[in-house]
């Protein structure tokens, strides 16, 4: 599962399956939960047929031994919450098939769930990013913000470095993404820099897109020089990417040609 988030991370979209597929061997309920983020990143255009099958696998997950809570956070740290990232990966992904009813009945599912102690946040919060996401598909950036309201994303440090749900860096970059198109780009700016994948190996996969976001603002901005060094790291990042990315790098290599030509 490392593996596959580095993948990802490249842009390597089926490289990060294959891991995700040797992953299922050993434990299928987590294999099909980090599946279900990755069909669902919203940097990607998913096949309906691939979001259909990575919501079908996480509902028919079955249920595996979990280990210990004194055991390493690496392998605890979705102890007791597996019910709750369910119901968000169902909600989420039924958002991102245009399934809005069902999704909002997914998160106010989750929002009324019991929780374990000391997970933070994490069950409103998560509920928020379905709300979001079907307001995204739905091309209402307003709507997106408003789903975010009063979002907290507190969690002890440990778990956030450890687990993409508890990081949550899909959410904060659909969050900077709405508030990218609504002119906000003093508020969306730091989140798409959060994504540095410093904090938490979970942001690295976008590293990529936040930096495309980045150099577009400071393009816009009128500093050229930051927004080249943004769209160069692109490139870097996502040099042997898959062939369902290379729009987004032909699109940095294009306004790396432009900002080089006119300069």
């Amino acid at each position: 599962m490392v593996l596959a988030n580095l993948d990802a991370a490249e842009g390597k979209i089926a490289a990060a399956e294959r891991h995700l597929d040797a992953a299922a061997e050993i434990d299928p309920r987590a294999a099909a939960e980090a599946r279900a983020l990755l069909a669902a990143a919203p940097y990607r255009q998913a096949d309906p047929a691939e979001l259909v099958s990575a919501r079908d696998a996480v509902d028919h997950a079955p249920e595996t031994p979990e280990p210990p809570l004194e055991t390493s956070v690496v392998l605890s740290a979705h102890h007791g919450l597996h019910g709750h990232l369910r119901l968000y990966l169902l909600g989420l992904l039924d958002a991102r098939l245009g399934e809005a009813a069902r999704a909002a009945q997914y998160a106010r599912e989750l929002e009324t769930l019991p929780v374990p102690g000391d997970v933070g946040s994490l069950a409103p919060d998560l509920a928020k990013g379905i709300r979001a996401e079907s307001a995204a598909r739905r091309g209402r950036p307003a709507d997106v913000t408003t789903a975010f309201e009063g979002v907290r994303r507190e969690t002890w440090y440990e778990l956030a470095t450890t687990s993409p749900f508890f990081a949550q860096a899909r959410e904060r970059f659909i969050q900077a993404e709405a508030l990218e198109a609504q002119g906000r780009e003093s508020e969306a700016a730091p989140l798409y820099r959060s994504l540095s994948g410093q904090a938490t190996m979970f942001e690295l996969p976008y590293l990529a897109p936040a930096q495309l976001r980045l150099g577009e603002i400071a393009e816009r901005q009128g500093r050229t020089d930051e927004a080249a060094q943004h769209y160069s790291r692109v490139l870097e990042l996502w040099r042997n990417a898959d062939p369902s990315l290379q729009p987004l790098v032909k699109e940095a290599r294009a306004r790396l040609a432009k900002l080089k030509g006119e300069k």
